[in-house]
Parts: C-alpha cells; structure tokens; sequence
C-alpha cells in the first residue's frame, strides 16, 4: 500500500509540476501576444498559446512523468498517436478554460489571465486521471 501512494503521490506531483510550467508558457503566450493584438485576436491567440503549451507539457510527461511506467512502444507512430490523444484530452480540458476565459472577459470585464487560472485549477485533475490511462495506459488504482 505504502509503495502504491508513494508511485502515484510522485508522479501525479511531476504531472502537475509539467503542467505548471506548461501554464507559465501558456500564461506568457498570452501576455505577449495580447500586448501585441490587444483583444483583437483573442480567440486565435488562445489557440496558438494553447496548443503550444500542450505539445511541450507532452514531452515533458513523455520523458519525465511516465518514463519507464505504462505504454511508451511503437516507434514515431506510437509516439504520435499518444501525442494526439494527449492533445485531445488537453483540448477539452483547454476548451473549458478558454470559454471560461472568454466568459469572464465579455461577460465581467476580467482579463483572460484570471480566466486562465481559473479554467487550468478545473482542468488539472481531471487531466492527470484520464491521460494516465489513456495516453499511458497506465492505471493508477492498480499500480
């Protein structure tokens, strides 16, 4: 019992770690490019800060998070295939913060930034279970 809480105490703590840093990516991608469009381009700057934050917290987990756990076989195309369902689950987890986001901002006037840490707090969690077992292949309630 004791090895199965320290495991997953240790490798939830590096996917949230990955996920901090892909947020300060996201989070500076935002300021940048929202100090060069204003909010003239919000939804497209979401996007591109987006995606560019999932691809790096992919190869984070990639090497580091689930190095040596789960599934990590076939070559480029096991590879790509775990990079687009670790894409899609972000993206619905992204989808959430950035219409939370959006919300906030037409709705209340509040910068995206707030929007961002709200919707990225909801996400992580549920983030973390779903591409353990789907991206990874592994089960953290066996392990």
């Amino acid at each position: 019992m004791g090895q199965f809480i320290e495991k997953n105490a240790r490798r939830s703590a590096k996917f949230f770690i990955v996920g901090g840093l892909s947020f300060v990516i996201s989070e500076a991608l935002l300021v940048l490019f929202i100090y060069f469009t204003s909010y003239e381009y919000i939804v497209e700057v979401e996007v591109l800060a987006t995606a560019t934050a999932v691809a790096f917290g992919f190869y984070l987990n990639e090497i580091w998070t689930a190095s040596g756990h789960g599934w990590h076989g076939g070559g480029k195309r096991g590879f790509l295939s775990r990079l687009a369902k670790f894409e899609f689950i972000s993206i619905l987890g992204s989808a959430e913060s950035v219409l939370l986001q959006l919300f906030l901002l037409y709705r209340f006037n509040l910068t995206p930034l707030i929007g961002n840490v709200l919707g990225s707090t909801i996400a992580a969690p549920i983030n973390y279970a779903v591409s353990m077992l789907i991206v990874w292949k592994i089960n953290p309630l066996k392990e």
